[in-house]
């Protein structure tokens, strides 16, 4: 995706999803500078959701409709195939 397309627009012609997640992880990130005791479940709840979402559009395993797309140049770059590692494990002695 062109995030900066994508961040670039304001008012009614943002995409709404997009900004729901954003705003729901600001609203988190808020409330944990100013006041982490008032923090309530569901804001966690709404963040971490937010945190999966956006995990899952990284790894393209959801797509954002109607969000505008790096110009094909850009795409074209990119390979069909990733190469992954497993997670890091923490080895005591």
């Amino acid at each position: 995706y062109d995030c900066n397309k994508i961040f670039e627009v304001t008012g009614e012609n943002r995409n709404q999803l997009v900004l729901m997640m954003v705003i729901d992880m600001a609203v988190y990130h808020i409330f944990c500078i100013h006041n982490p005791q008032k923090l309530s479940q569901v804001r966690k709840d709404r963040y971490e959701r937010a945190v999966e979402w956006m995990k899952a559009v990284a790894d393209e395993d959801i797509s954002i409709e109607g969000a505008p797309l790096l110009p094909e140049e850009q795409r074209a770059g990119r390979s069909d195939f990733r190469i992954q590692s497993n997670r890091k494990r923490t080895n005591h002695w």
